[in-house]
């Protein structure tokens, strides 16, 4: 695969703002639930951390073949499958307004990394949570916890484009079929 240059300024500029308006419920919920806003050191980790998946996407989208090119059902459905994230992103911001947290999706993936970046850290000696309510904030364990997160919602946004590939599959084979005439 060869990287195209040329790709990736346009590609960086789509992911940054993609992956910026995707993790605004997540960096809301750390700074208020979790007091991270008191930590200015563990937001600016987020952020790093934020970045440090818009580099990854917009790398992988800029090399040739079928993940870049405009016409490929793989394309099409990463491009959906970002449109829905993108929807869901914007609902969580209203549902934040009237409280209800238990609702998204980033509010679970979020708990679930903070979990298990104290847990990795208890495995490791450290006798109270690194990050969380009631934890340090540890910059370098608050970048662990967002990437676990952003991994976790990138899974959700791969599992997205993946149905949409198997549907846009599925009417492109009965779109063939109704054009196709036997001999």
């Amino acid at each position: 695969m060869k990287f195209e240059w040329q790709r990736f300024p346009r590609q960086l500029k789509y992911w940054g703002m993609h992956c910026v308006i995707n993790a605004l419920p997540s960096l809301i919920i750390a700074c208020w639930l979790l007091g991270l806003w008191e930590k200015p050191a563990a937001v600016v980790a987020m952020l790093l951390a934020i970045a440090t998946f818009v580099l990854v996407y917009a790398g992988v989208t800029s090399l040739d073949g079928p993940i870049s090119d405009k016409q490929s059902s793989v394309s099409r459905a990463l491009k959906l499958g970002a449109r829905v994230r993108l929807v869901v992103s914007l609902v969580s911001l209203v549902v934040m307004l009237c409280g209800g947290f238990l609702f998204l999706p980033d509010f679970w993936a979020g708990m679930y990394s903070v979990s298990a970046v104290n847990w990795i850290a208890a495995e490791m000696g450290h006798q109270s949570p690194v990050v969380g309510e009631g934890g340090v904030g540890h910059p370098m364990a608050v970048y662990f916890a967002t990437m676990i997160e952003g991994g976790m919602i990138s899974a959700m946004l791969l599992m997205v484009s993946f149905f949409a590939l198997i549907v846009m599959q599925i009417r492109n084979r009965r779109k063939l079929a109704r054009t196709w005439v036997g001999p």
